[in-house]
């Protein structure tokens, strides 16, 4: 099983086996491991709350610890991992736990990435959004502009009109007053 870790403990968490994917994952090799406390895959974060021995006493009580956590490899470099622990319990006594864990950096990485890229298209989204509501804003007070220009055209138009029947009307009865009296003399 050269894609999973699997490693046993015992009670204490001291390491008893460890696989060649163990090797592989985390990079200890099975000599180092030996007798090592199982902690030492654990992040510092989690080691100082205690995530090591609730994970253990969380399989003790319910059967199985199921977890993905980054994990740390012998050089420090650190790596998403899924796992499960479980108890070991021939003749129903606890003697230990056995390991079984698998690398997800990659799919948590790709995740992440996508995250990313959502987050970076939502705000996208936003500042297109915000530039159309701007345009639209600017659109709508040029209407209202063009509007106003209408309004005053046709204010305009009207007075000219109103203006040439008045000056319709001045020559019509100077025409008449200047021509009307010879014409009746």
């Amino acid at each position: 099983a050269k894609d999973y870790a699997i490693f046993t403990m015992d009670v204490d968490g001291l390491i008893q086996s460890w696989n060649v994917g163990a090797e592989r994952l985390f990079g200890w090799t099975e000599t180092e491991a030996l007798g090592q406390h199982a902690r030492m895959i654990f992040t510092p974060d989690d080691r100082a709350r205690g995530a090591d021995e609730e994970e253990m006493k969380q399989a003790a009580q319910c059967g199985r610890a199921a977890d993905e956590r980054w994990h740390l490899r012998r050089n420090g470099d650190r790596f998403y991992a899924s796992g499960v622990l479980v108890p070991l319990r021939p003749d129903g006594i606890l003697t230990g736990y056995a390991k079984i864990a698998r690398d997800l950096t990659e799919r948590k990485q790709l995740e992440e990435a996508l995250l990313r890229a959502q987050d970076e298209l939502e705000q996208r989204v936003r500042d297109r959004t915000a530039e159309l509501a701007r345009t639209n804003s600017e659109l709508a007070a040029e209407v209202q502009e063009r509007r106003a220009a209408e309004a005053q055209v046709k204010a305009l138009f009207r007075r000219l009109v109103t203006v040439q029947e008045e000056e319709r009307r001045r020559i019509a009865r100077d025409l008449h007053d200047q021509l009307g009296q010879p014409m009746t003399v």
